[in-house]
């Protein structure tokens, strides 16, 4: 049993006791006024009425209480077994994944069949003004020897990204102009 029923029971077994004790107290007839009249009537049993009613009143309200909530849950419940059903019975479709456009074959023979040396002259091309091209003319191993601090055992790769933002740092840093002012 719940702490709360116990309560409730222990109150009610102490109001039926209290009650049964002081009977002859509760039966004394008293002269009651009700706004408009005046009534002979036992008070005690008036009062014990009014709090039979409103436990009486108490229990329907948590009987309707209880029956909304289970009749809510059961709705719930109904839907909840119509979706699972749903999502059990639907195709599985895979995600599609992103196009890309195709590229034609005569393109891509281009491609592989271009010499170094037009790459580098479209990279000097595409160049910003004033900034030197991504790697110097040389290729790779002109990057090696420009490079005076190569680490020793880095790929070819390596030392072109080394040597290219060194190349870009020094020619960025000749362009700004000198901001600081003395005050």
């Amino acid at each position: 049993m719940y702490l709360r029923t116990i309560l409730i029971v222990l109150a009610l077994g102490a109001l039926t006791l209290f009650t049964a004790v002081n009977w002859s107290a509760f039966n004394t007839p008293t002269t009651l006024s009700v706004i408009f009249a005046t009534v002979e009537a036992p008070l005690g049993l008036v009062l014990l009425g009014m709090v039979v009613l409103l436990a009486a009143l108490f229990l329907i309200y948590v009987v309707y209480l209880q029956s909304s909530v289970l009749l809510e849950t059961r709705r719930h419940a109904r839907e909840l077994h119509s979706q699972r059903e749903l999502a059990e019975h639907a195709p599985v479709v895979a995600p599609q994944r992103e196009q890309r456009p195709r590229v034609p074959a005569g393109h891509v023979r281009r491609l592989r069949t271009r010499s170094p040396t037009s790459a580098r002259r479209n990279r000097a091309r595409t160049a910003a003004p004033g900034r030197p091209a991504r790697r110097p003319a040389g290729g790779c191993g002109a990057v090696a020897r420009e490079s005076s601090r190569a680490r020793p055992g880095a790929t070819c790769s390596t030392s072109a990204r080394i040597a290219s933002r060194r190349s870009a740092a020094s020619s960025t840093a000749r362009a700004r102009p000198n901001t600081t002012t003395e005050r």
